[in-house]
């Protein structure tokens, strides 16, 4: 059956008269200025609903902006058996290409994500205002810690003081940095933007020498040299946008919730890496024997399952927001034969301190 029908090309205004056939392959039509061409059914799409006494308008996949216009209802019936997809509705292979497509995309996407959440935040990080920092820093500090009271003696306080210089001691780079130790009864460091480190009073109870304390706050000054804490927080705010973004909605507040404060202490294991690292090199330059992390984290890792019912259970333990691994406490050595090592403070200072709290 062979009918007459309007092609238009997509480039010009002019519509052209061919005659359309119906075959086993397609639809094939030509014209007086239009050479013969075959449309394959599957890739027939009707441009508006098929109606009865109505023009069928046809577009086609492999041939952008073309348009066949058929006014005969008995051949679009025909077209319609050929074709029955053209009737709108569940159509097989339409289906599978859109998954497909669909499908390599959200691939992309999900690969541009990891790229970006895990390569991106650390470099941006380092160009964040310095002030900008320090007030995020002293907001997260104040929501993280909540009613907590400071532990501040004046001895106490000297003692933070005489162990950050003798870390110092061979480390001119170490950032500028604001200790606090906090009443909180769980075993916790963690490092904030803009310098912040914060000490519990679990931690110091559970320090048997001063080396322990100052390999942990050595790990700490790591995290903020190496900025990890604005990294996190810059990927756990880019995971929100994301959310966002995917489901339509403000994808909770993180910067405001405990839950989101708690998830930027989480460092990853490259960041938990390049601290122990840090940490290992300033002990040695400090001639502040390393081992005494090394027994601390072997310490801890005994006693990893127990949970706390503490108030502050927000805050994790070590075990959760540093996670403690025997390889990285198999990377820590001790110092070269020969090496005098010190103190990381004195007796009397070592007392102040573990007395700090009260």
């Amino acid at each position: 059956m062979a009918i007459e029908a309007v092609y238009f090309d997509g480039e010009t205004a002019r519509d052209n008269r061919v005659v359309v056939s119906l075959e086993a392959s397609g639809l094939q039509f030509s014209g007086e200025d239009v050479p013969a061409q075959a449309w394959n059914l599957s890739g027939l799409t009707a441009v508006d609903p098929p109606h009865m006494g109505h023009a069928l308008r046809l577009s086609h996949d492999g041939h952008a902006g073309a348009r066949l216009s058929i006014r005969n209802d008995a051949f679009t019936q025909q077209l319609l058996i050929a074709a029955p997809h053209l009737k709108g509705g569940f159509h097989p292979k339409r289906a599978l290409r859109l998954f497909l497509w669909i499908g390599g995309g959200l691939t992309i996407l999900a690969a541009l994500i990891y790229l970006t959440l895990n390569f991106a935040p650390q470099r941006l990080a380092v160009l964040l205002p310095d002030a900008w920092s320090k007030r995020v820093g002293e907001q997260m500090e104040a929501s993280l810690v909540q009613n907590a009271k400071v532990c501040q003696t004046p001895d106490g306080e000297k003692a933070i003081a005489a162990m950050l210089a003798n870390l110092a001691d061979g480390s001119p780079d170490m950032p500028p940095l604001r200790v606090r130790v906090y009443d909180i009864p769980i075993m916790n460091a963690f490092a904030l933007p803009g310098g912040f480190i914060v000490l519990t009073r679990g931690l110091m109870r559970e320090a048997s020498d001063p080396g322990e304390v100052a390999g942990v706050l050595a790990h700490e000054v790591g995290h903020v040299a190496h900025h990890h804490p604005e990294a996190q927080m810059i990927r756990i705010a880019g995971m929100q946008v994301l959310i966002s973004v995917a489901t339509g909605t403000s994808g909770g507040n993180n910067a405001s919730s405990l839950a989101g404060l708690a998830a930027i202490l989480k460092s990853t294991r490259d960041a938990e890496r390049e601290a122990d690292a840090y940490a290992v090199s300033m002990l040695s330059s400090a001639r502040v024997d390393p081992m005494a992390l090394k027994h601390f984290f072997e310490k801890i890792l005994k006693e990893e399952g127990e949970s706390s019912s503490s108030a502050f259970s927000n805050l994790g333990t070590l075990f959760s927001t540093h996670p403690v691994t025997t390889e990285r406490i198999e990377q820590i050595k001790p110092l070269p034969a020969g090496v005098m090592l010190r103190p990381a403070l004195s007796e009397e200072q070592w007392k102040d301190l573990k007395e700090i709290c009260g």
